[in-house]
């Protein structure tokens, strides 16, 4: 029998209906690209029934399986852990990588938006967006607002080094 465990977190966005007896949970096909299966869960008994060809055939499905194990028993934990955003928030502008340096130098210079960025860098421009959102992360870099980019006549977020 497949048993939701007691205390597993399913999320609200798989919930596709529920009702006093039942909960029904879609959950996503690997065979099918964009398809899904519905598993049923019982309130009262906590059994889990998918609509899949399989579990009609053997009462078992890798659907439930992954369900319990994404909801139950994940295989990393979800969000960032303390210690990674202390270490984070630790870095000093002398800690940073080449690129992170750059990039914080630039915009501690000026105020800039990202293209503007790698025009003055040579960064590629998602280098330049991912080295500054890393520096928003630990406090290094600021949103300095929405201006028109004097190149491209579009409203774009500027940043500053702080």
């Amino acid at each position: 029998m497949n048993i939701m465990p007691i205390g597993a977190n399913i999320p609200k966005e798989w919930i596709i209906y529920q009702d006093l007896d039942k909960i029904s949970i879609v959950v996503p096909s690997w065979s099918m690209e964009g398809g899904s299966y519905r598993v049923n869960m019982d309130i009262k008994t906590r059994e889990l029934i998918c609509s899949c060809k399989g579990f009609r055939f053997r009462g078992e499905c890798h659907h439930i399986n992954y369900l319990i194990n994404f909801c139950y028993k994940p295989s990393h934990p979800r969000g960032v852990q303390s210690t990674s955003v202390k270490a984070l928030q630790s870095l000093s502008p002398d800690m940073l990588g080449h690129c992170e340096r750059l990039v914080f130098d630039t915009l501690k210079a000026e105020t800039l938006n990202d293209r503007m960025v790698s025009e003055r860098t040579g960064l590629k421009i998602n280098n330049v967006t991912a080295r500054r959102n890393k520096l928003v992360k630990i406090g290094m870099v600021e949103e300095a607002g929405k201006m028109i980019d004097p190149k491209t006549n579009k409203t774009t977020l500027f940043w500053r080094g702080i």
